[in-house]
């Protein structure tokens, strides 16, 4: 299993390779300060290429939804994105 750490637009994420070909990806929000963890059915290499600058998000994760992107982006959860700008 591998579990890779790094910075990507300002925020730390941690990389964690589940079973079955999933990944756990661990951002902290910049909106509350809190670590926050999201499964996704994709590969752990294709978020170290997302990572590494190597692909633009709707390129590297075509079927994950805006929602899911934007926790891989920032780190924000789509309940603090709506509680902060609404729906």
């Amino acid at each position: 299993m591998i579990k890779t750490n790094g910075t990507h637009k300002g925020t730390d994420y941690r990389l964690e390779e589940l079973a079955g070909g999933r990944t756990k990806v661990i951002r902290r929000s910049p909106f509350s300060g809190k670590l926050h963890e999201q499964e996704f059915s994709e590969p752990i290499h294709k978020f170290m290429s997302y990572y590494a600058g190597e692909a633009l998000i709707q390129d590297a994760f075509p079927s994950i939804d805006a929602d899911g992107r934007e926790f891989i982006m920032t780190g924000i959860t789509a309940k603090e994105w709506n509680g902060t700008f609404g729906e």
